[in-house]
C-alpha cells in the first residue's frame, strides 16, 4: 500500500472568489514577484503531481507550491 499526500500552495482556482478581483490580482502579483517559480500554480500543476508514477515513493508529503517554503511569503 502506498500512502502519499499533496500539499498545494497558491493554486489559481475558484476558491479565490472570496477575494475582490483587485485583492486576488495583488496575491497573484506578490506570488509572481517572490516565489522561485515566478507564477501562481494551476490545477494542472497539482494534477501532474497526483500521477506519481514512481512506485517507490510512499509515506511522503509532496509540495506543489512553486517554492513557497523557500521564501518569506507573509507579505
Amino acid at each position: 500500500m502506498r500512502v502519499n499526500a499533496i500539499r498545494p500552495g497558491f493554486i489559481d482556482t475558484d476558491l479565490w472568489n472570496f477575494l475582490s478581483p483587485t485583492d486576488a490580482a495583488d496575491v497573484r502579483e506578490r506570488v509572481r514577484d517572490n516565489f522561485p517559480a515566478r507564477r501562481i500554480g494551476y490545477p494542472a500543476d497539482v494534477g501532474h503531481a497526483v500521477l506519481m508514477t514512481n512506485p517507490y515513493v510512499t509515506g511522503t508529503v509532496l509540495e506543489v507550491s512553486g517554492g513557497e517554503t523557500l521564501v518569506d511569503w507573509q507579505f
